[in-house]
């Protein structure tokens, strides 16, 4: 149980160092499961994204600027398809391209209004992004409602 405990805790830790070295623009791959990106990238920054206030300094702009980029490259890892089960059907779907593309460009425009330090630009661009999480998860996991 430890050794199982141990490999899943270095893949999460790969994953994480994939994703911080990639360079800007760069195209990720994706080397796990969307599942195991979607539970250790996609959420945690979306729920950075949707905890937005009034960031006041630099750093406060860059954690919200930061949590739209690891969106960016982790929706278009996931776009592609992963290592799971039924990753690469998911995304031979149209929908699920459509659901993708729309959270690639709804972090985009969070990421801008981040540099631009708009709250309410952002804020927008979240709300965007948020009925087609909602609508890929009722397809795909509908456990997590």
């Amino acid at each position: 149980m430890k050794k199982l405990i141990v490999l899943v805790v270095l893949a999460i830790v790969a994953l994480f160092i994939s994703f911080s070295a990639a360079g800007e623009g760069e195209e990720l791959q994706a080397r796990s499961s969307i599942m195991v990106i979607m539970t250790t990238v996609i959420t945690p920054a979306t729920d950075t994204m949707w905890s937005i206030e009034e960031p006041k300094t630099d750093a406060e702009w860059q954690v919200f600027a930061q949590a739209a980029d690891d969106v960016i490259r982790a929706g278009r890892a996931v776009r592609g398809g992963g290592s799971g089960p039924h990753d690469d059907d998911w995304a031979r779907n149209a929908d699920w391209q459509a659901w993708a593309d729309t959270m690639i460009a709804a972090a985009e425009s969070a990421k801008s209004a981040a540099e631009a330090r708009d709250v309410d630009a952002y804020i927008e661009a979240t709300d965007v992004m948020y009925p087609p999480c909602e609508e890929c998860h009722v397809a795909y996991n509908p456990g997590l409602q």
